[in-house]
């Protein structure tokens, strides 16, 4: 939805619960985040939006950096190991957002591209 600044929101990491209230009736709830964003939505704009919710860009580099440090020799063992393995959990999060947007985007009638 948009606001008359430019604004839109959008829910990711959308996770279904069930609550119990005082007069013991379960309910159905969501926990979600929510990022916020200007201009068209694309699915560039929002993937953005939504990586940078996760991880700023200085903890993007650090992830790249060390990925590459250990590709090259420059760390060892079970340090490498880690930056090996945090940044190849970075890149399957990013195309996990990138498939969920372009997902939620064609379900709302917009241009996946």
């Amino acid at each position: 939805m948009a606001f008359p600044n430019g604004a839109y929101y959008y829910n990711c990491n959308i996770v279904a619960k069930t609550e119990t209230d005082e007069e013991g009736q379960e309910r159905k709830s969501y926990d979600f985040n929510c990022v916020k964003f200007w201009g068209k939505p694309t699915r560039a704009t929002i993937v953005k939006a939504v990586i940078r919710s996760e991880l700023d860009e200085t903890a993007e580099f650090d992830l790249v950096n060390g990925y590459n440090a250990a590709v090259e020799g420059l760390l060892e063992g079970a340090e490498a190991e880690k930056a090996k393995a945090d940044y190849i959990g970075y890149l399957r999060r990013v195309q996990e957002i990138k498939t969920t947007v372009k997902a939620d985007l064609a379900a709302a009638g917009y241009d996946t591209n």
